[in-house]
Order: structure tokens, then C-alpha cells, then sequence
């Protein structure tokens, strides 16, 4: 599965008809580019028992997120557990289990268009500015929003665990795939105003996912909650909820809200500035249509961020808050 996402931020003051032409031609050079050596992903696996236990490595190449993994099966049991329809009931029980791992992870992560914007903007700074369609957006920029990090490293401990049911043929499949478990994730550089800040900092979270394919139809959620310390004077600690919920069916194209979409929720709230109420807050909705066996769609979005602007000329943050809001568009692909 790939999925495409061009994110566009919509803030734009009236500039030339000239300039916003040439600049949009850019932009959708660029977006071409990406698609295209998006679809060269390839993810080599290879698996290997050392020590009496069974390990597996993965590396996925990707625009906005790749990453390479290990991962070594502690748990020697080979239960099987039924799909259930209750999914609520089933990720409960899932859940609980987690209090006994199953599997160790290690995966070093990077995001190379936030790499890719940041670097532009500091060490070259005219080539940067060609990609301006006006003076609020910038087509690099906006293909690298998002991210708090350049790059990260995990450590997860947990459950994972397969969910079988009988297919049409009454034979015994593996209908989803769930993840229960507690990770820790840090770095050294933080992204803040599209800057790297070399800084040390954690995030420590809990996480509940799940993902599955029967015949055309998908389905996949994550829910985590943590705790992230940039290590900063000037930014807090925050408390975070996140929330992913995805339905896709590859034959069905339906106006219903619900179906062939998938949603994202996500709150920071410091407890330091309790009262002074949440530092960040994500709403995405995205809508998917069936395309020659493919999935089309696209995704609104919006980001609200309160925070004290960092300025890369002096390195420091600034003494007073500020508060921003963007509504972003992304058009989406899973191929």
C-alpha cells in the first residue's frame, strides 16, 4: 500500500498573476516528482533466528516518513486469537495483554521532505524562495509541515498480535494485525518555524494499533497517548492524545461522511500552561473514491499551534506567544 500526500496551506494574500502562474508550475513539478519516486517504495524483509528466537528487520523508503526496523519475538506462544466483530471489545483485550510482551523493537526514522524544507530555507535560501507562490506560502515548505523532528529513534515494548477469521472459502486467514505497547521515542534536533534546534527530547506513549485487509476492504486505527519533553526553557512539556481512524473499500464509492475515509485527531496540552489551554491541535478529514482498483481522495485539515516564535537569525526564542492557524488541503493516493 502507498499512500501520497501533497499538503498545501492555504494563506494567501493577492500577489501577480505572473509570479503565482510560474511558481504554481513549480509546485506541481515538484508534486510530480515526489509521486513519482514515491512509487519506487520498496520494503526488503528478512528474517533470522539467533539465540532461540525469532528476528525480523524492514526498511520502507517513503517521501514523508521512512524508516528501518528490528524487531526480536520474546514470547515463544503461538496463540491464536478469532476476529471479533466488536472491535472495541477486541482492542480491549488486546490492550490488556500488552502487560506481557511479545516483541522488542528498535526503528531509526526520518522525514525527508521536513529535511528537505528546513535545508533549503537556512543554506539556500534563493533557491528556497523560487518555490514562494505568495508571500504566506511556499510550495517546499508546505510539503514539510507537520513534523516536530527531523529524524527519531524508538524503542517499542509490547504486544503484536495477528487476528484470524475464515475467508469465503472457509479457510483460515489472517484478517488484521494488532499493536499494543509502550514506546519510547527520542532525538537530538527538534523542527520549530521550519529551523532545526539541536536539543535533546522524549516522547513516552502509549500506543493501541490496528490494521486489516479482507477482499477490497481496509480498515486501521491508532490511538496513543504520551507525554513529550523537548528539553526546552522555552517550550513545555505537554501532555498529547492522538487519534487515526481509516475505512476504505476498493469497489464501493460512497458520499456517506463514514465510509472510504479516515479522520485524525490530535491534542497537546501542557500541564505547566494549564489554564493558558492547548499548544496544539490537529483535525484532518480525508474522503477516498475508488480508481481502477486504486484509492483517490483528498484531505482538509486544520492546525492550531500556540507557541513563542523561534528565530533562526539569533537562535533564541522569543519572549511573547503567538497563536496560528492553518487550514491545509492534502490530495491523497493509496495505490
Amino acid at each position: 500500500m502507498q499512500r501520497i500526500e501533497l499538503l498545501s496551506v492555504f494563506n494567501l494574500p493577492n500577489r501577480s498573476g505572473a509570479h503565482i502562474s510560474k511558481s504554481f508550475h513549480r509546485f506541481f513539478l515538484v508534486s510530480i516528482a515526489l509521486v513519482c519516486i514515491n512509487l519506487l517504495d520498496a520494503k526488503p524483509l528478512a528474517g533470522w533466528k539467533w539465540l532461540n528466537r525469532e528476528w525480523q528487520s524492514a526498511a520502507v523508503v517513503k517521501l514523508y516518513a521512512s524508516y528501518a526496523s528490528l524487531y526480536v519475538k520474546v514470547d515463544r506462544s503461538r496463540d491464536v486469537t478469532i476476529w471479533q466483530d466488536n472491535e472495541l471489545a477486541m482492542y480491549g483485550n488486546l490492550l490488556r495483554q500488552s502487560l506481557n510482551p511479545s516483541h522488542v523493537l528498535l526503528e531509526a526514522t526520518v522525514y525527508p521532505t521536513a529535511t528537505l524544507s528546513t535545508w533549503l530555507e537556512t543554506d539556500q535560501p534563493d533557491l528556497y524562495h523560487r518555490f514562494n507562490i505568495t508571500e504566506q506560502f511556499n510550495a517546499v515548505r508546505s510539503l514539510g509541515a507537520g513534523y516536530q523532528e527531523p529524524w527519531s529513534l524508538s524503542l517499542f515494548l509490547g504486544r503484536v498480535t495477528a487476528f484470524w477469521d475464515l475467508n469465503e472459502q472457509d479457510e483460515l486467514v489472517v484478517a488484521s494485525t494488532g499493536v499494543s505497547g509502550l514506546v519510547l521515542t527520542g532525538g537530538f534536533h527538534q523542527l520549530f518555524d521550519n529551523s532545526v534546534v539541536q536539543q535533546p527530547w522524549t516522547l513516552l506513549e502509549w500506543k493501541l494499533k490496528g490494521s486489516g485487509l479482507q477482499d477490497q476492504r481496509e480498515r486501521s486505527w491508532n490511538l496513543r497517548l504520551g507525554y513529550r519533553w523537548p528539553g526546552l526553557e522555552a517550550v513545555p512539556s505537554t501532555i498529547m492524545l492522538a487519534l487515526y481512524r481509516q475505512r476504505t473499500n476498493r469497489q464501493t464509492a460512497t458520499w456517506v461522511l463514514r465510509r472510504n475515509s479516515e479522520t485524525a485527531l490530535e491534542f497537546q496540552l501542557p500541564p505547566s500552561r494549564w489554564r493558558s489551554g492547548l499548544t496544539r491541535f490537529l483535525l484532518e478529514y480525508g474522503k477516498y473514491y475508488p480508481l481502477k482498483g486504486r484509492l483517490a481522495g483528498i484531505k482538509i485539515g486544520y492546525l492550531y499551534q500556540q507557541y513563542r516564535p523561534y528565530d533562526p537569525a539569533t537562535q533564541v526564542f522569543k519572549e511573547s506567544w503567538s497563536r496560528d492557524n492553518e487550514i491545509f488541503l492534502q490530495p491523497l493516493l493509496i495505490w
